[in-house]
Parts: structure tokens; C-alpha cells; sequence
């Protein structure tokens, strides 16, 4: 297989197992970033994991999925964590999708159900999302604008994925038949993830968690934002 073949196979995978599943790209605004100042850093990583731990802990856990808003290929998420058991259900090209998983994952689309392993489900979970964002909360700093939530006002934190954490997610997706390490280089080089955190000044709860993939291939680059809202209650 010609390498420019490996890099758009590899690229493509790590895009279906990020994005449950494939969404396509969309075009996102970059907000601009703000100096970081290093005595904030402890603090926000504090309120981070803080933050992270009280939604561990609530029982349970409701949250919507959003991705590609405002296009005909939005898909949209309602789901929840109770008990450990995680429930999603929403629509993807005009059929029904349901996810539930306990010890194995169950994937009902349409009128087929399957299940699936860990490795083809990917971090399907806001729960998978937040652990990696707990473990890379000391990169965290703070960023404008703000964001804004149904009118409310949010602070706005950016956690930036360094490459080797992406490239242990890469190889966890691709598995450990994948050996060519050139390719992944090359792959690594082309691709930026990072976590946006809407976090409530007062109470420092963190109410939105945005997933940005940025990707740059042969000359294009491609964009995608995945939105995980907590729900009060």
C-alpha cells in the first residue's frame, strides 16, 4: 500500500473512532488564545479535576452529544450513566441509534444490532473523554472569548493533546497490528486534538466539554467539533 494511502487510512480511522462513527467535517471559528500564565495553571487544574470528579459522582449522569450543528449531517445524542450502565439514543442518516453498554457494547442501528468491542467503539463515552481530560488537566490554561450557554456566561479553558498522548490513542485504535511508525510520524504531524471546557465562574461546574480535531492533508484542512453538554439534575 502507498503511504499517502496509509496516511488517509489512518487518518480516517482515528476520525471514525473520535467522532462516533464518522461525522463529516465542518469549518470552526478558533478562538484566540491568551497568554498562559503559569500561576493560574494549578488553580484551573484543581477546578478541572474538581469539576470532573463531582460528575463522576452524580447518579445519574445526563448528557447530549452534538456534532456538525447547523448542517444536514448534525447528529444528536441524548444519554445517560446510571448504576455504570451507559445508555445513548439519537439519529444518524435518518435511522434510529441506539448504544448501551454494561460489560459489552450493544449497537442497534435501524433494525441491526451488533456488539462491539472497546476498540471499535472508540472513547464513546463523555466519561472516557472526561478521564483523559482529568489525566491532561496541567496543560490546561485559559482562553477567549467566553462561551455562553443559554445565555449564561462561562470561562473558557483549552487543554491542547500533546503528540505522544495522541499517538497512544492512535495506536489503541488501530491495535497492535499496526507497526509502521514512519507512517504514524507522519500521521502525527498532521493532526491537532485538543479539549475546550466551559467551566461556570461561581460554582466551577463544567457544563460543556467541546472536542476539536483539526487535520491538515495534502494541502486541506478539515475541522470537526464534538460537543458534550451535562445536564443539571
Amino acid at each position: 500500500m502507498r503511504p499517502g494511502v496509509r496516511i488517509a487510512l489512518i487518518i480516517s480511522v482515528l476520525m471514525m473512532a473520535l467522532l462516533l462513527y464518522g461525522c463529516r467535517s465542518e469549518t470552526a471559528v478558533k478562538p484566540v488564545m491568551s497568554q498562559k500564565h503559569d500561576e493560574l495553571t494549578p488553580s484551573l487544574r484543581e477546578i478541572i479535576q474538581e469539576s470532573i470528579r463531582k460528575l463522576y459522582q452524580k447518579n445519574p449522569l445526563q448528557f447530549v452529544i452534538e456534532a456538525n450543528r447547523g448542517k444536514e449531517s448534525s447528529i444528536f445524542y441524548v444519554g445517560s450513566v446510571e448504576d455504570g450502565k451507559l445508555q445513548m439514543t439519537g439519529r444518524y442518516q435518518d435511522e434510529n441509534l441506539n448504544i448501551q453498554k454494561v460489560e459489552d457494547i450493544v449497537l442497534s442501528y435501524g433494525e441491526t444490532e451488533k456488539v462491539i468491542d472497546d476498540q471499535e467503539a472508540g472513547l464513546i463515552s463523555p466519561l472516557d473523554h472526561l478521564q483523559l481530560v482529568a489525566k491532561n488537566a496541567g496543560n490546561a490554561s485559559y482562553t477567549r472569548p467566553p462561551v455562553f450557554i443559554d445565555h449564561v456566561k462561562y470561562d473558557h479553558a483549552v487543554i491542547p493533546l500533546s503528540p505522544e498522548v495522541v499517538e497512544q490513542n492512535i495506536q489503541y485504535f488501530l491495535g497492535p497490528q499496526f507497526s509502521d511508525k514512519i507512517t504514524l510520524k507522519q500521521v502525527l504531524r498532521q493532526i491537532q486534538i485538543e479539549y475546550h471546557l466551559a467551566i461556570h465562574p461561581v460554582t466551577n461546574q463544567l457544563k460543556q466539554l467541546q472536542l476539536h480535531i483539526q487535520i491538515k492533508h495534502e494541502d486541506q484542512t478539515r475541522e470537526q467539533n464534538v460537543y458534550f453538554r451535562f445536564l443539571d439534575g
